[in-house]
This record gives structure tokens, sequence and C-alpha cells, in this order.
């Protein structure tokens, strides 16, 4: 039996551009008690209640954790249609569930203190979510070879890739959820500028939206395959950008399939520069994807 590799546990960021210490000194709410026996509805219930103590300790940011609550419902949905799709057993089927809605418990912890969803100025949200699942106590009731998958998978949800040689079950679900959580991000961020909003709500950055402009270090990183650093980001393109390059990080036929059949590639051609460099892009991306 393949060994369960966890990450590093949780630990604030290094200081840097954008230091680890809190913008705000908010207390942090006291977590509800999961009541009656472990499952999807008293998870689900427990997260409801997780959400609301959020809202009413910072109501000024009730939109913003609102729209967290949003979100980790759609991967949830996203991941129960990616795994029906796959077969997933009855098990893994379970810890998906568990994950999608777990995996980013940390971003209303980073939100009421940091008011921002970027890790690299504040806090590494992923790490943060499995902090507070050990606080919550919520996985008591799993063996404990499974509570070590859902916190493992839930810990490389946010990394910039995964390393060969996963436990092939650990491989599987963090997979899932990457896929699920893209999936749920891809939409709200187009819906965000379709709208012309001068903030992009997800990741509570001010950016500027000037025509065409976009950062030439940005648009490197992507079209070479590596990681873009946010602290470079300035311009709304610099985000179409980067979210673009998470197409060449999706792991299932299944998602790859609905990215297209929804028409976001559609919407990104739509919204980036008509350009030479912005073109051959969108035509590498749809290659990519089509080879399934």
């Amino acid at each position: 039996m393949t060994a369960i590799n966890c990450p590093e546990p949780y630990r604030p960021c290094p200081d840097g551009p954008g230091s680890s210490e809190p913008s705000t000194r908010k207390e942090t709410p006291k977590a509800p008690i999961l009541s009656g026996a472990f499952s999807l509805k008293t998870s689900r219930q427990w997260f409801d209640g997780f959400v609301d103590s959020y809202q009413r300790q910072d109501p000024d940011a009730w939109a913003d954790f609102e729209n967290k609550r949003r979100h980790t419902l759609k991967v949830l949905e996203e991941i129960r249609l990616l795994g029906a799709a796959l077969l997933l057993d009855e098990r893994l089927s379970r810890l998906a569930d568990i994950i999608a809605l777990f995996h980013d418990l940390g971003r209303f912890e980073q939100l009421l203190h940091y008011s921002t969803l970027l890790d690299a100025g504040s806090i590494d949200h992923a790490m943060l979510s499995v902090a507070i699942m050990r606080r919550g106590d919520l996985l008591t009731e799993l063996p404990r070879r499974d509570c070590a998958l859902v916190k493992a998978a839930i810990l490389l949800h946010n990394r910039l890739r995964l390393r060969q040689g996963l436990n092939p079950e650990l491989a599987v679900l963090a997979r899932l959820l990457r896929d699920a959580d893209k999936l749920a991000n891809f939409p709200d961020l187009l819906d965000n500028f379709d709208s012309h909003a001068n903030n992009f709500d997800t990741l509570r950055m001010p950016l500027e939206h000037r025509p065409g402009a976009f950062t030439p270090e940005v648009f490197a990183e992507v079209a070479a395959n590596r990681a873009v650093d946010y602290r470079r980001v300035r311009f709304a393109n610099d985000i179409l950008i980067a979210a673009l390059g998470w197409t060449f990080d999706l792991n299932f036929d299944h998602t790859r399939r609905e990215v297209l059949d929804r028409g976001y590639i559609d919407r990104f051609a739509t919204l980036l520069p008509q350009t030479s460099p912005f073109v051959k892009m969108i035509q590498i991306v749809r290659r990519g994807l089509s080879l399934i």
C-alpha cells in the first residue's frame, strides 16, 4: 500500500512584498460544533453555520463571505459531476464531497484578517483550511487513512503542480478538487469582466482596466507554462492571461470537454486583445483542450 505523503503543516507565508502580518485585528469567530453523525448533510449544516459566524463577525464583508460560500457549493456540485463521469466508487465519492466542502475554510479567516484572497501577501489558505479542520475536530469519525487523504488533498489544491509519485487515491482526490475548483472559478472570473467591474472580486485586487494593456512578464510566464507571480499583476488582462493558463493544468478529459462545451475559451478570446500573440495563445489552448 502506497504511503500518503502529506505536505508540510500550516504556517504563515514568509514576509515579503505584502507582509504576513494581518491587516486587521478582528477576533476570529468560534466555529460551530458539528452536530449529529458525520455526513454530507451535517457537514453542510456545519459549513453554513461557519460562514454565518464570519458574516456576523464582519458585516461589512458579508458579500465576500457569501461569494466564498457560493463558490464552495459550486465546487461541490462540480466535483460530484466529475466523480460521476469517472465512475468513482462510493468511498472516494464521499471523500470528494468532504474535500470540496472544506477546501476553502481558510479563505474566510484570510478575508477577515487580511482583506485579500492572495496567498502571496497573507497566508496559505489551504494550510489554514486544514488548521481550522483540526481545531474543529471535523474528521474524527473518519478512519485515520481517509482523514489523512482529505487533509492532504486540501493541502495540495493550491499548489502550482502536483508532483509525481503521489499515493494513487490521493492523486485522484487532489486532481478532482483542482479540476472542480477551476470549473467553478472560470465563470466567476469571466462574469466579472463581462460586467466591466472595476475590481476583480474573486481576488479582491484593484486592477487597471486599460484596453489592450498587459504585463509582458505575466504573458511570458503563462506562455512558458510557469507560475504567475501575482505581485506582477497590474492590468485586468493580466488576470485573464493567468486564468487562461489554468487550462494547461486540467487533469481529466471530462474537465477539458466541459471547458470547451461551456464556451469559456470563446469568452476569453472575446475579452482579450485581438492581437497576434493572444490569438496564437487561444489557438494553443484550444488545440490542447481538443486532444482528448
